[in-house]
Protein backbone atom coordinates (compact mmCIF):
# COMPACT_ATOMS: atom_id res chain seq x y z
CA UNK A 1 0.00 0.00 0.00
CA UNK A 2 2.97 2.11 -1.04
CA UNK A 3 4.06 3.01 2.98
CA UNK A 4 0.53 4.93 3.47
CA UNK A 5 -0.57 5.11 7.31
CA UNK A 6 -2.67 2.97 9.14
CA UNK A 7 -5.81 4.45 10.46
CA UNK A 8 -8.77 3.03 12.41
CA UNK A 9 -10.91 0.56 10.37
CA UNK A 10 -8.16 0.93 7.75
CA UNK A 11 -7.37 -2.15 5.42
CA UNK A 12 -4.33 -4.03 6.23
CA UNK A 13 -1.08 -3.66 4.76
CA UNK A 14 -0.93 -7.30 3.88
CA UNK A 15 2.51 -6.73 1.91
CA UNK A 16 4.45 -7.29 4.78
CA UNK A 17 2.26 -10.45 5.50
CA UNK A 18 4.62 -13.49 3.79
CA UNK A 19 2.39 -16.30 1.47
CA UNK A 20 2.57 -19.65 2.58
CA UNK A 21 3.03 -22.29 0.04
CA UNK A 22 2.98 -24.88 2.55
CA UNK A 23 -0.46 -25.73 2.99
CA UNK A 24 -0.42 -26.02 -0.85
CA UNK A 25 0.26 -29.94 -0.20
CA UNK A 26 -1.49 -29.91 3.14
CA UNK A 27 -4.68 -29.49 1.24
CA UNK A 28 -4.29 -31.61 -1.47
CA UNK A 29 -3.23 -34.42 0.81
CA UNK A 30 -6.21 -33.67 2.74
CA UNK A 31 -8.55 -33.74 0.08
CA UNK A 32 -7.22 -37.66 -1.12
CA UNK A 33 -7.67 -38.75 2.00
CA UNK A 34 -10.89 -37.25 3.10
CA UNK A 35 -13.01 -35.62 -0.17
CA UNK A 36 -14.93 -32.81 1.25
CA UNK A 37 -17.64 -34.42 2.95
CA UNK A 38 -16.27 -36.11 5.80
CA UNK A 39 -17.22 -38.93 8.42
CA UNK A 40 -14.33 -39.45 10.54
CA UNK A 41 -15.96 -41.83 13.20
CA UNK A 42 -13.57 -40.64 15.95
CA UNK A 43 -13.19 -36.84 15.38
CA UNK A 44 -15.58 -34.80 17.44
CA UNK A 45 -17.10 -33.49 14.05
CA UNK A 46 -19.10 -36.95 14.65
CA UNK A 47 -21.94 -36.92 16.62
CA UNK A 48 -22.24 -33.23 17.40
CA UNK A 49 -24.74 -31.82 19.78
CA UNK A 50 -25.64 -29.32 17.27
CA UNK A 51 -28.39 -26.75 18.03
CA UNK A 52 -31.16 -26.42 15.37
CA UNK A 53 -29.54 -25.25 12.34
CA UNK A 54 -32.56 -24.08 10.52
CA UNK A 55 -33.36 -21.97 13.37
CA UNK A 56 -33.73 -17.57 12.86
CA UNK A 57 -32.18 -17.48 16.37
CA UNK A 58 -28.38 -16.06 15.87
CA UNK A 59 -25.92 -17.30 18.48
CA UNK A 60 -24.39 -14.83 20.71
CA UNK A 61 -20.91 -12.88 19.40
CA UNK A 62 -17.90 -14.43 21.15
CA UNK A 63 -16.53 -10.93 22.18
CA UNK A 64 -17.24 -7.19 21.37
CA UNK A 65 -17.71 -6.21 17.66
CA UNK A 66 -14.76 -4.28 16.00
CA UNK A 67 -15.97 -0.96 13.86
CA UNK A 68 -16.65 -1.45 10.12
CA UNK A 69 -13.98 -3.01 8.08
CA UNK A 70 -11.93 -4.16 11.26
CA UNK A 71 -12.24 -8.12 10.58
CA UNK A 72 -11.68 -10.85 7.69
CA UNK A 73 -15.06 -11.56 6.76
CA UNK A 74 -17.90 -10.25 4.76
CA UNK A 75 -21.22 -10.52 3.08
CA UNK A 76 -22.78 -9.84 0.02
CA UNK A 77 -26.68 -9.54 0.84
CA UNK A 78 -29.67 -8.48 -1.55
CA UNK A 79 -31.36 -5.30 0.19
CA UNK A 80 -34.66 -6.66 -1.12
CA UNK A 81 -34.40 -9.42 2.03
CA UNK A 82 -34.68 -7.62 4.93
CA UNK A 83 -34.89 -10.71 7.36
CA UNK A 84 -31.51 -11.19 6.34
CA UNK A 85 -30.31 -8.25 7.73
CA UNK A 86 -30.24 -8.71 11.78
CA UNK A 87 -27.43 -11.56 10.40
CA UNK A 88 -25.64 -8.68 8.20
CA UNK A 89 -25.50 -6.98 11.45
CA UNK A 90 -24.54 -10.12 13.72
CA UNK A 91 -20.78 -9.94 11.30
CA UNK A 92 -18.34 -8.51 13.13
CA UNK A 93 -16.60 -5.92 11.78
CA UNK A 94 -17.15 -7.24 8.14
CA UNK A 95 -17.00 -6.37 4.58
CA UNK A 96 -19.33 -6.11 1.63
CA UNK A 97 -19.33 -4.13 -1.85
CA UNK A 98 -21.66 -2.46 -4.28
CA UNK A 99 -21.27 -1.47 -7.90
CA UNK A 100 -21.68 1.91 -9.44
CA UNK A 101 -22.16 2.88 -13.34
CA UNK A 102 -20.86 6.16 -14.42
CA UNK A 103 -24.10 6.14 -16.80
CA UNK A 104 -26.55 5.77 -13.74
CA UNK A 105 -25.16 8.43 -11.48
CA UNK A 106 -24.49 11.23 -14.40
CA UNK A 107 -27.34 10.05 -17.58
CA UNK A 108 -26.70 13.58 -18.57
CA UNK A 109 -23.39 15.61 -18.73
CA UNK A 110 -23.09 17.24 -15.42
CA UNK A 111 -26.04 16.36 -13.53
CA UNK A 112 -24.97 13.81 -10.87
CA UNK A 113 -26.87 12.26 -8.20
CA UNK A 114 -25.23 10.53 -5.52
CA UNK A 115 -28.55 9.83 -3.64
CA UNK A 116 -28.46 5.97 -3.89
CA UNK A 117 -25.05 5.30 -3.11
CA UNK A 118 -25.21 7.42 -0.57
CA UNK A 119 -28.25 5.70 0.65
CA UNK A 120 -26.45 1.83 0.21
CA UNK A 121 -23.14 3.28 2.06
CA UNK A 122 -24.83 4.59 4.91
CA UNK A 123 -27.31 2.02 5.59
CA UNK A 124 -24.05 -0.61 5.40
CA UNK A 125 -22.39 1.09 7.67
CA UNK A 126 -25.51 1.25 10.10
CA UNK A 127 -25.49 -2.62 9.73
CA UNK A 128 -21.58 -2.64 10.92
CA UNK A 129 -20.36 -3.43 7.33
CA UNK A 130 -17.23 -1.21 5.63
CA UNK A 131 -17.74 -0.86 1.71
CA UNK A 132 -15.95 -1.58 -1.27
CA UNK A 133 -16.91 0.07 -4.33
CA UNK A 134 -16.85 -1.48 -7.89
CA UNK A 135 -16.78 1.36 -10.53
CA UNK A 136 -18.17 0.84 -13.66
CA UNK A 137 -18.85 2.96 -17.01
CA UNK A 138 -21.73 1.08 -18.08
CA UNK A 139 -23.38 2.47 -21.63
CA UNK A 140 -24.24 5.88 -22.38
CA UNK A 141 -23.33 9.49 -23.95
CA UNK A 142 -20.79 8.81 -22.43
CA UNK A 143 -19.32 5.55 -23.50
CA UNK A 144 -18.53 3.78 -26.75
CA UNK A 145 -21.42 1.64 -28.34
CA UNK A 146 -21.65 -2.43 -27.32
CA UNK A 147 -18.66 -3.78 -28.98
CA UNK A 148 -19.11 -7.09 -27.48
CA UNK A 149 -21.08 -8.49 -29.98
CA UNK A 150 -24.49 -9.55 -27.99
CA UNK A 151 -24.94 -10.61 -24.58
CA UNK A 152 -23.45 -14.29 -23.58
CA UNK A 153 -26.32 -16.00 -22.90
CA UNK A 154 -24.51 -18.97 -20.86
CA UNK A 155 -23.90 -16.00 -18.20
CA UNK A 156 -27.02 -15.24 -15.78
CA UNK A 157 -26.00 -11.82 -15.77
CA UNK A 158 -28.16 -9.06 -17.52
CA UNK A 159 -26.69 -5.57 -16.17
CA UNK A 160 -25.68 -3.00 -18.41
CA UNK A 161 -22.32 -3.92 -19.99
CA UNK A 162 -19.36 -1.52 -19.87
CA UNK A 163 -17.83 -0.14 -22.64
CA UNK A 164 -15.22 2.24 -22.36
CA UNK A 165 -15.54 5.92 -22.37
CA UNK A 166 -15.50 7.84 -25.30
CA UNK A 167 -14.70 11.10 -23.13
CA UNK A 168 -11.59 10.14 -20.76
CA UNK A 169 -11.32 13.08 -19.32
CA UNK A 170 -15.07 13.02 -18.13
CA UNK A 171 -14.87 9.68 -16.78
CA UNK A 172 -11.49 11.03 -14.60
CA UNK A 173 -13.50 13.20 -13.22
CA UNK A 174 -16.34 11.56 -12.02
CA UNK A 175 -13.86 8.87 -10.36
CA UNK A 176 -12.00 11.60 -8.70
CA UNK A 177 -15.16 13.34 -7.44
CA UNK A 178 -16.61 10.33 -6.39
CA UNK A 179 -13.80 8.73 -4.35
CA UNK A 180 -13.41 11.99 -2.26
CA UNK A 181 -17.12 12.04 -1.72
CA UNK A 182 -16.88 8.30 -0.41
CA UNK A 183 -13.33 8.85 1.46
CA UNK A 184 -15.20 11.02 3.94
CA UNK A 185 -17.86 8.73 4.38
CA UNK A 186 -15.63 5.43 5.14
CA UNK A 187 -14.84 4.02 1.59
CA UNK A 188 -11.18 3.46 0.70
CA UNK A 189 -11.39 0.45 -1.81
CA UNK A 190 -12.44 0.44 -4.98
CA UNK A 191 -11.98 -2.11 -8.21
CA UNK A 192 -11.86 -1.19 -11.58
CA UNK A 193 -15.02 -2.58 -13.46
CA UNK A 194 -16.04 -6.06 -12.53
CA UNK A 195 -15.69 -9.57 -14.47
CA UNK A 196 -14.26 -8.31 -18.03
CA UNK A 197 -13.77 -12.03 -19.28
CA UNK A 198 -17.71 -11.96 -19.81
CA UNK A 199 -19.02 -9.43 -22.10
CA UNK A 200 -22.07 -9.48 -20.45
CA UNK A 201 -19.86 -7.01 -18.07
CA UNK A 202 -17.63 -5.81 -20.44
CA UNK A 203 -19.06 -5.31 -24.29
CA UNK A 204 -15.34 -4.43 -25.75
CA UNK A 205 -12.35 -6.34 -26.42
CA UNK A 206 -9.91 -7.07 -23.12
CA UNK A 207 -7.26 -5.64 -24.32
CA UNK A 208 -9.15 -2.17 -24.26
CA UNK A 209 -9.41 -2.33 -20.31
CA UNK A 210 -6.03 -2.37 -19.91
CA UNK A 211 -5.78 1.49 -20.78
CA UNK A 212 -8.57 2.07 -18.83
CA UNK A 213 -7.19 0.89 -15.74
CA UNK A 214 -3.58 2.29 -15.82
CA UNK A 215 -5.88 5.42 -16.44
CA UNK A 216 -8.11 5.05 -13.28
CA UNK A 217 -5.91 3.93 -10.54
CA UNK A 218 -3.53 6.72 -10.31
CA UNK A 219 -6.71 9.42 -10.24
CA UNK A 220 -8.28 7.17 -7.65
CA UNK A 221 -4.80 7.01 -5.66
CA UNK A 222 -4.68 11.29 -5.65
CA UNK A 223 -8.36 11.23 -4.62
CA UNK A 224 -7.73 9.49 -1.43
CA UNK A 225 -4.06 8.71 -0.59
CA UNK A 226 -5.07 5.64 1.89
CA UNK A 227 -6.94 4.02 -0.42
CA UNK A 228 -6.98 0.30 -2.18
CA UNK A 229 -7.27 -0.28 -5.71
CA UNK A 230 -8.20 -3.51 -7.62
CA UNK A 231 -8.54 -5.11 -10.66
CA UNK A 232 -12.04 -6.03 -12.44
CA UNK A 233 -11.60 -9.80 -10.79
CA UNK A 234 -12.35 -13.01 -12.94
CA UNK A 235 -15.70 -14.69 -13.22
CA UNK A 236 -14.95 -17.56 -11.42
CA UNK A 237 -15.72 -20.23 -14.76
CA UNK A 238 -12.89 -18.01 -16.21
CA UNK A 239 -9.96 -19.85 -14.33
CA UNK A 240 -10.71 -23.44 -15.61
CA UNK A 241 -10.10 -23.21 -18.83
CA UNK A 242 -7.31 -20.59 -18.24
CA UNK A 243 -5.65 -23.26 -16.07
CA UNK A 244 -6.57 -25.97 -18.72
CA UNK A 245 -5.13 -23.88 -21.86
CA UNK A 246 -1.44 -23.30 -20.17
CA UNK A 247 -1.65 -27.12 -19.12
CA UNK A 248 -2.16 -28.46 -23.38
CA UNK A 249 0.49 -25.49 -23.89
CA UNK A 250 3.20 -27.19 -21.78
CA UNK A 251 2.27 -30.36 -23.44
CA UNK A 252 0.03 -31.41 -20.47
CA UNK A 253 -2.83 -32.82 -21.98
CA UNK A 254 -4.11 -35.03 -19.21
CA UNK A 255 -3.98 -32.43 -17.17
CA UNK A 256 -5.53 -30.26 -19.09
CA UNK A 257 -8.56 -32.29 -18.99
CA UNK A 258 -8.47 -32.95 -15.09
CA UNK A 259 -8.52 -29.45 -14.84
CA UNK A 260 -11.58 -28.52 -17.46
CA UNK A 261 -13.14 -31.67 -15.50
CA UNK A 262 -12.28 -30.32 -11.69
CA UNK A 263 -13.37 -26.61 -12.53
CA UNK A 264 -17.08 -27.42 -14.29
CA UNK A 265 -17.93 -30.79 -13.07
CA UNK A 266 -20.44 -29.51 -10.19
CA UNK A 267 -21.95 -27.22 -12.98
CA UNK A 268 -21.78 -30.20 -15.59
CA UNK A 269 -23.49 -32.68 -13.04
CA UNK A 270 -26.24 -29.83 -11.78
CA UNK A 271 -26.68 -29.06 -16.30
CA UNK A 272 -25.67 -25.17 -15.61
CA UNK A 273 -22.31 -25.03 -17.11
CA UNK A 274 -21.24 -22.09 -19.56
CA UNK A 275 -18.68 -24.80 -20.56
CA UNK A 276 -19.64 -28.38 -22.50
CA UNK A 277 -18.45 -31.49 -21.20
CA UNK A 278 -15.44 -32.69 -23.46
CA UNK A 279 -13.84 -36.13 -23.39
CA UNK A 280 -10.91 -35.54 -25.04
CA UNK A 281 -8.06 -33.25 -25.95
CA UNK A 282 -9.06 -32.51 -28.83
CA UNK A 283 -13.06 -31.56 -27.94
CA UNK A 284 -11.16 -29.34 -24.74
CA UNK A 285 -8.84 -27.53 -27.92
CA UNK A 286 -12.23 -26.86 -30.07
CA UNK A 287 -13.39 -25.07 -26.47
CA UNK A 288 -10.46 -23.06 -25.98
CA UNK A 289 -10.26 -21.74 -29.57
CA UNK A 290 -13.97 -19.92 -28.90
CA UNK A 291 -14.19 -16.27 -28.31
CA UNK A 292 -15.85 -16.73 -24.55
CA UNK A 293 -12.65 -19.09 -23.81
CA UNK A 294 -10.14 -16.71 -25.60
CA UNK A 295 -11.29 -13.82 -23.47
CA UNK A 296 -10.88 -15.31 -20.38
CA UNK A 297 -7.74 -16.40 -21.13
CA UNK A 298 -6.60 -13.27 -22.19
CA UNK A 299 -8.67 -10.99 -19.20
CA UNK A 300 -6.39 -13.59 -16.95
CA UNK A 301 -3.15 -12.64 -18.70
CA UNK A 302 -3.93 -8.84 -18.35
CA UNK A 303 -5.41 -9.57 -14.63
CA UNK A 304 -1.83 -11.00 -13.42
CA UNK A 305 -0.28 -8.41 -15.46
CA UNK A 306 -1.54 -5.38 -13.79
CA UNK A 307 -0.69 -6.33 -10.77
CA UNK A 308 3.00 -7.28 -11.47
CA UNK A 309 3.39 -4.00 -12.84
CA UNK A 310 1.66 -1.96 -9.86
CA UNK A 311 -0.83 -0.67 -11.36
CA UNK A 312 -3.56 -2.27 -8.73
CA UNK A 313 -2.91 -2.56 -5.25
CA UNK A 314 -4.04 -5.96 -5.10
CA UNK A 315 -5.48 -9.36 -6.93
CA UNK A 316 -9.59 -9.47 -6.53
CA UNK A 317 -10.44 -13.35 -6.92
CA UNK A 318 -13.68 -14.30 -7.84
CA UNK A 319 -14.68 -18.58 -6.96
CA UNK A 320 -17.33 -20.66 -6.16
CA UNK A 321 -16.13 -23.68 -7.08
CA UNK A 322 -14.63 -26.79 -5.22
CA UNK A 323 -12.08 -26.68 -2.72
CA UNK A 324 -9.15 -28.57 -4.57
CA UNK A 325 -9.89 -26.20 -7.93
CA UNK A 326 -9.37 -23.42 -5.45
CA UNK A 327 -5.91 -24.93 -4.45
CA UNK A 328 -5.17 -25.41 -8.17
CA UNK A 329 -6.09 -21.29 -8.47
CA UNK A 330 -3.85 -19.79 -5.77
CA UNK A 331 -0.94 -21.94 -6.53
CA UNK A 332 -1.47 -20.47 -9.79
CA UNK A 333 -1.59 -16.98 -8.27
CA UNK A 334 1.82 -17.29 -6.28
CA UNK A 335 3.63 -18.39 -9.27
CA UNK A 336 2.28 -15.55 -11.29
CA UNK A 337 2.21 -12.80 -8.67
CA UNK A 338 5.02 -13.71 -6.40
CA UNK A 339 5.95 -10.68 -4.16
CA UNK A 340 4.39 -8.11 -6.29
CA UNK A 341 1.01 -8.12 -5.02
CA UNK A 342 -1.94 -9.89 -2.63
CA UNK A 343 -5.01 -11.45 -3.41
CA UNK A 344 -8.33 -10.42 -1.83
CA UNK A 345 -11.26 -12.27 -2.51
CA UNK A 346 -14.30 -10.03 -2.52
CA UNK A 347 -16.54 -12.75 -4.07
CA UNK A 348 -16.29 -16.38 -2.56
CA UNK A 349 -19.23 -18.90 -2.75
CA UNK A 350 -19.92 -21.95 -3.38
CA UNK A 351 -21.96 -23.05 -7.05
CA UNK A 352 -23.34 -26.36 -6.28
CA UNK A 353 -26.50 -26.99 -7.82
CA UNK A 354 -28.31 -30.19 -8.23
CA UNK A 355 -29.82 -33.23 -6.00
CA UNK A 356 -26.29 -33.99 -4.68
CA UNK A 357 -26.24 -30.94 -2.52
CA UNK A 358 -25.51 -31.49 1.18
CA UNK A 359 -25.65 -28.72 3.75
CA UNK A 360 -23.36 -30.01 5.69
CA UNK A 361 -20.84 -31.00 3.65
CA UNK A 362 -21.10 -27.14 2.27
CA UNK A 363 -20.41 -26.12 5.44
CA UNK A 364 -17.11 -28.16 5.95
CA UNK A 365 -15.88 -27.27 2.74
CA UNK A 366 -16.09 -23.62 3.34
CA UNK A 367 -14.00 -24.28 6.68
CA UNK A 368 -11.55 -25.72 4.10
CA UNK A 369 -11.56 -23.13 1.91
CA UNK A 370 -11.26 -20.67 4.54
CA UNK A 371 -7.86 -22.37 5.54
CA UNK A 372 -6.89 -22.71 2.46
CA UNK A 373 -7.12 -18.89 1.48
CA UNK A 374 -5.65 -18.09 5.15
CA UNK A 375 -2.90 -20.56 4.06
CA UNK A 376 -2.43 -18.01 1.08
CA UNK A 377 -1.73 -14.72 2.53
CA UNK A 378 -5.57 -13.90 1.97
CA UNK A 379 -6.98 -11.23 4.60
CA UNK A 380 -10.47 -10.59 3.46
CA UNK A 381 -13.12 -12.92 1.91
CA UNK A 382 -16.90 -11.53 1.70
CA UNK A 383 -19.24 -14.73 1.62
CA UNK A 384 -22.42 -14.25 -1.84
CA UNK A 385 -24.65 -14.62 -1.44
CA UNK A 386 -25.90 -14.24 2.04
CA UNK A 387 -29.35 -15.69 0.88
CA UNK A 388 -30.32 -16.86 -2.61
CA UNK A 389 -32.83 -15.05 -4.64
CA UNK A 390 -35.33 -17.47 -6.04
CA UNK A 391 -35.38 -16.33 -9.56
CA UNK A 392 -37.44 -19.29 -10.83
CA UNK A 393 -34.93 -21.22 -12.29
CA UNK A 394 -32.54 -23.98 -10.74
CA UNK A 395 -30.67 -23.40 -7.66
CA UNK A 396 -26.95 -22.80 -8.47
CA UNK A 397 -25.06 -20.49 -5.55
CA UNK A 398 -25.83 -22.01 -2.11
CA UNK A 399 -26.05 -19.02 0.69
CA UNK A 400 -25.39 -19.10 4.05
CA UNK A 401 -29.55 -18.68 5.10
CA UNK A 402 -32.68 -18.35 3.67
CA UNK A 403 -34.64 -15.50 2.67
CA UNK A 404 -36.42 -16.02 5.40
CA UNK A 405 -34.01 -15.57 7.75
CA UNK A 406 -33.41 -18.86 9.16
CA UNK A 407 -30.27 -19.74 9.61
CA UNK A 408 -28.25 -22.87 7.38
CA UNK A 409 -25.54 -24.87 8.54
CA UNK A 410 -22.66 -22.94 6.96
CA UNK A 411 -24.13 -19.50 7.81
CA UNK A 412 -23.18 -20.55 11.61
CA UNK A 413 -19.85 -21.46 10.65
CA UNK A 414 -19.22 -18.37 9.12
CA UNK A 415 -20.66 -16.69 12.00
CA UNK A 416 -17.93 -18.81 14.14
CA UNK A 417 -15.28 -18.27 12.28
CA UNK A 418 -15.53 -14.49 11.88
CA UNK A 419 -15.81 -13.97 15.65
CA UNK A 420 -11.93 -15.34 16.01
CA UNK A 421 -10.72 -13.06 12.71
CA UNK A 422 -11.04 -9.60 14.55
CA UNK A 423 -7.48 -8.62 14.17
CA UNK A 424 -6.10 -10.86 11.82
CA UNK A 425 -4.00 -8.33 10.11
CA UNK A 426 -1.99 -8.09 14.09
CA UNK A 427 -2.06 -11.87 14.20
CA UNK A 428 0.87 -14.52 12.99
CA UNK A 429 -0.67 -16.76 10.92
CA UNK A 430 1.37 -20.68 10.63
CA UNK A 431 0.54 -23.76 8.08
CA UNK A 432 0.34 -26.98 9.42
CA UNK A 433 2.19 -29.35 7.60
CA UNK A 434 1.90 -32.53 5.34
CA UNK A 435 1.98 -36.05 6.97
CA UNK A 436 4.89 -36.88 4.98
CA UNK A 437 6.82 -33.90 6.15
CA UNK A 438 5.37 -32.39 9.54
CA UNK A 439 5.87 -28.95 10.73
CA UNK A 440 3.09 -29.53 13.19
CA UNK A 441 1.28 -32.03 15.40
CA UNK A 442 1.54 -35.23 13.68
CA UNK A 443 -1.47 -35.81 11.80
CA UNK A 444 -2.84 -32.14 11.93
CA UNK A 445 -3.37 -29.91 8.64
CA UNK A 446 -4.92 -26.35 8.38
CA UNK A 447 -3.75 -22.80 9.87
CA UNK A 448 -3.00 -21.45 13.24
CA UNK A 449 -3.13 -17.69 14.26
CA UNK A 450 -2.79 -15.74 17.07
CA UNK A 451 -1.75 -12.04 18.30
CA UNK A 452 -3.02 -9.65 20.78
CA UNK A 453 -3.89 -12.83 23.42
CA UNK A 454 -5.99 -14.51 21.54
CA UNK A 455 -5.08 -17.63 19.36
CA UNK A 456 -7.23 -19.58 17.17
CA UNK A 457 -6.61 -22.71 14.54
CA UNK A 458 -9.03 -24.07 11.74
CA UNK A 459 -7.73 -27.92 11.32
CA UNK A 460 -8.67 -31.32 10.73
CA UNK A 461 -6.93 -34.91 10.85
CA UNK A 462 -5.26 -36.83 8.00
CA UNK A 463 -5.10 -40.62 9.04
CA UNK A 464 -6.12 -41.09 12.75
CA UNK A 465 -7.57 -38.54 14.63
CA UNK A 466 -5.21 -36.10 17.07
CA UNK A 467 -5.93 -35.58 20.93
CA UNK A 468 -5.67 -32.15 21.19
CA UNK A 469 -3.65 -30.48 24.08
CA UNK A 470 -4.94 -31.57 27.58
CA UNK A 471 -5.24 -28.08 29.04
CA UNK A 472 -5.62 -24.42 27.53
CA UNK A 473 -8.31 -25.83 25.27
CA UNK A 474 -11.33 -22.74 25.00
CA UNK A 475 -13.48 -24.51 22.90
CA UNK A 476 -13.80 -26.69 19.68
CA UNK A 477 -16.74 -25.74 17.14
CA UNK A 478 -17.46 -27.76 13.98
CA UNK A 479 -18.66 -26.20 10.74
CA UNK A 480 -21.88 -25.76 11.40
CA UNK A 481 -20.65 -23.71 14.56
CA UNK A 482 -21.93 -26.71 17.07
CA UNK A 483 -19.60 -26.56 20.18
CA UNK A 484 -17.94 -29.73 20.53
CA UNK A 485 -16.63 -31.70 23.63
CA UNK A 486 -12.73 -31.00 23.71
CA UNK A 487 -11.81 -33.85 24.86
CA UNK A 488 -12.26 -35.63 21.80
CA UNK A 489 -9.57 -36.20 19.27
CA UNK A 490 -9.61 -34.34 16.13
CA UNK A 491 -11.50 -36.60 12.96
CA UNK A 492 -11.40 -35.71 9.48
CA UNK A 493 -13.66 -33.00 9.61
CA UNK A 494 -12.78 -29.64 10.06
CA UNK A 495 -12.72 -28.01 13.84
CA UNK A 496 -12.74 -24.48 14.68
CA UNK A 497 -10.24 -24.55 18.04
CA UNK A 498 -10.01 -21.63 20.06
CA UNK A 499 -7.72 -21.13 23.00
CA UNK A 500 -3.88 -20.61 23.90
CA UNK A 501 -2.96 -24.17 23.16
CA UNK A 502 -3.46 -23.91 20.15
CA UNK A 503 0.69 -22.77 19.57
CA UNK A 504 1.38 -26.20 20.42
CA UNK A 505 -0.34 -27.90 17.49
CA UNK A 506 3.11 -26.07 15.76
CA UNK A 507 6.60 -26.79 15.90
CA UNK A 508 7.41 -23.12 16.24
Amino acid sequence: MRGRRRRLGARPDHRRLTRSHALVGILVAALLVTGTAAGCSGGPGSGPQEPNPYSSALPPPAGPHGAPGTGALGLKWSWFQPDTFGYVRRLPGGWTFTEVEWCSVEPVPGARDWAELDRIVAQARDLGQATMIKLRTGQCWGTTPDQGGGMDLSEASRKTPSTPPTDLGAYLSFVSDLVTRYAAMGVHAYAIENEIDVQNFWAAPVATYDALARAVAPVVHQADPHADVLDAGLSSTAYGVALANAQLDAGDEEGALATYQLHYGRRMAGGVSRWPTVFDATGLREVLATEPARRSIDAAELAGRLVRDRVVDAYQLHFYEGTEALRQVLVHLDEQLGDTGRVEAWEIGTAWPGADFDERAHAEELFRDAALLLGHGVRLMVYLPLAWTDDGGPQVFRGLMNADGTLLPAGRGWLALADELPHLADAKVITLGDPGDPLGKAGLVGVVWSGAGHSAALVWAVGPPVQLPASGVDRVLDATGAELDPDLPVGDQPVLVVGSAVHRLTSG
